[in-house]
């Protein structure tokens, strides 16, 4: 559906990003969506990138699009002591985030000191962009402000002066910003116990790019293959991939886990996976820098998996996690635990398993959906079927109509 009202705007975007090899890799995030969006229905398009704390390359850029072609592209030069300090743990310390945070407000006034004219929306992704999206917006660089909150919760960070810090500033712009983007209704409902009412908020989901909605036909696909994407930490819950495995293994002997990611947990996985015997059924690939292999490895995959730990004050409880959709979009049926609101509705469009974060539950759930073929044939059909109510043009249509109206 086209939106007229957006083919004469200007339009300007602050987000974050991850890149490898200089490039946004699998983990840049959603605005790389919003990006591909506005590009085909903008006059013009500013896109501001902050690449994240293990990002390969932490230089800021600038890329000014008229017409949907590049006009011109800025960089705004590294901190010295950003470029020495230890990754990926660079922004875990109250010193090693200001840094980032200093960063972040000085590349955004910075670019748009260098762009000329106005601009009629300027979609800042997170409370420091959007605080710098509001003085631009006093000086008159900025017609309208739309906050993107991508990582909401009641605890944000363990540091407790930096959560006091958040939600501050969270508070602080949701009621100064002509408009904030949520991912799931949890978010406005939490920020009304804080006082947060009267304010425009919209739910954003996470969505699927529609030019990569598809599966493979079934005689391509590793009926025995599982598949998980992301990071390797505590908060991600790998650990009880590792912990299931020797019951599934048990019902279907040839099973192969794929992991695909890193972090601080990856050698402790390792070596549990031995220790239990499940060693050989496990294929760690680490980061693979190429989006498109990624996009390969889960296709060919029967099932998704997101193990998301059980915290009812986590990002991933508040959020609409980015893991199952992707898998979705392939036509994979997800196995997911109870964490997310998106669970509850991945279940009873029987389009994947949501299960507790217990090794028994999680083993009999994979254990359904692979072991039977013609169930999981039916699995197949759903996920794809409720991965094209989430298409990205479809939101953001969405999201623009509402507020023009």
């Amino acid at each position: 559906m086209p939106i007229p009202e957006l083919q004469n705007k200007r339009i300007a975007v602050v987000t974050y990003t991850h890149k490898k090899e200089g490039k946004p890799s699998y983990l840049a995030g959603p605005s790389q969506d919003l990006k591909h969006y506005l590009l085909s229905r903008t006059q013009e398009l500013f896109f501001v990138e902050q690449p994240i704390s293990f990002s390969q390359d932490l230089t800021a850029t600038a890329e000014w699009y008229v017409e949907g072609v590049l006009k011109k592209r800025y960089t705004f030069p590294m901190f010295p002591l950003l470029k020495s300090m230890k990754r990926p743990d660079i922004d875990s310390t109250p010193f090693g985030y200001l840094l980032f945070k200093i960063r972040d407000i000085l590349s955004t006034l910075v670019f748009f000191a260098r762009v000329p004219g106005k601009w009629d929306y300027l979609i800042a992704v997170e409370s420091i962009n959007a605080v710098s999206a509001l003085f631009l917006r006093f000086i008159g660089k900025v017609r309208k402000v739309i906050f993107d909150v991508i990582d909401y919760s009641p605890l944000r960070f363990p540091n407790k002066c930096l959560n006091k810090i958040y939600h501050f500033l969270d508070n602080f712009c949701v009621k100064r910003c002509d408009a904030s983007w949520n991912q799931t209704p949890l978010v406005r409902e939490h920020r009304a116990t804080k006082g947060v009412k009267k304010v425009a908020q919209y739910v954003k989901p996470t969505g699927v790019d529609s030019n990569k909605l598809g599966s493979l036909p079934w005689e391509q696909l590793k009926t025995n293959q599982m598949v998980y994407v992301g990071g390797i930490y505590p908060r991600d819950g790998v650990e009880l991939l590792i912990e299931s495995l020797p019951k599934i293994v048990q019902k279907i002997p040839k099973i192969k886990l794929l992991i695909i990611g890193y972090g601080i947990l990856l050698d402790s996985v390792t070596r549990r996976s031995e220790e239990l015997g499940v060693g050989n059924h496990i294929e760690f690939l680490g980061e693979v820098a190429n989006p498109d292999k990624v996009d390969a490895l889960i296709k060919e995959s029967a099932l998704g998996l997101a193990p998301y730990k059980d915290d009812p004050d986590s990002l991933k409880a508040y959020n609409d996690t980015a893991k199952p959709k992707l898998y979705l979009s392939f036509g994979l049926p997800v196995v997911m635990t109870q964490t997310t609101l998106f669970s509850k509705e991945l279940q009873k469009e029987k389009a994947g398993f949501a299960t507790p974060f217990e090794p028994d539950a999680w083993a009999e759930a994979v254990i359904e959906g692979m072991a039977d073929e013609s169930r999981l044939k039916g699995y197949r059909d759903q996920a794809l079927k409720l991965a094209k109510k989430y298409q990205w043009d479809i939101i953001f249509d969405r999201l623009f109509l509402e507020m023009e109206n």
